[in-house]
């Protein structure tokens, strides 16, 4: 698989968890740790798509602040969405650990935070999208 066919895979896995993100705004239907773990998802599988656009290879982690310092130590801005780090817990303490009481509260209403994740989704696929043509993207 190309880089370029690897980091559109990504991106394309991440707005589907975006997708289901986006019908998960009433907490009666969807508890935190079902939206935390499709947050933490897209933005796992975003991160790793910024990450393969420019050749790069990422580990094997569920850790989303390794895939921020690797972006960080390539030279990308990934300040604006740093933040978005806090949902690393609820990859692995949701899904595999099965403590669910131990995970962070959402820190804010949920829109808020669709929208958070949704800009990273967004401006990762903006990049993948004009790497036809440019070689110098943030």
């Amino acid at each position: 698989m190309s880089v370029r066919d690897e980091a559109e895979m990504l991106i394309a896995k991440a707005q589907e968890d975006l997708l289901a993100l986006s019908g998960m705004i009433d907490s009666n239907f969807f508890v935190d740790a079902v939206f935390g773990f499709h947050a933490q998802q897209a933005v796992e599988k975003s991160l790793k798509a910024w990450i393969a656009v420019f050749g790069g290879r990422f580990p094997y982690t569920h850790n989303l602040s390794v895939l921020f310092d690797m972006l960080a130590s390539a030279g990308r801005d990934i300040e604006q969405f740093r933040s978005l780090q806090f949902y690393s817990p609820f990859a692995v303490t949701f899904r595999y650990e099965g403590k669910e009481q131990n995970l962070p509260a959402i820190p804010n209403p949920r829109p808020t935070e669709v929208e958070r994740v949704k800009a990273l989704v967004d401006h990762v696929a903006s990049i993948i999208g004009s790497r036809q043509t440019r070689t110098d993207d943030a």
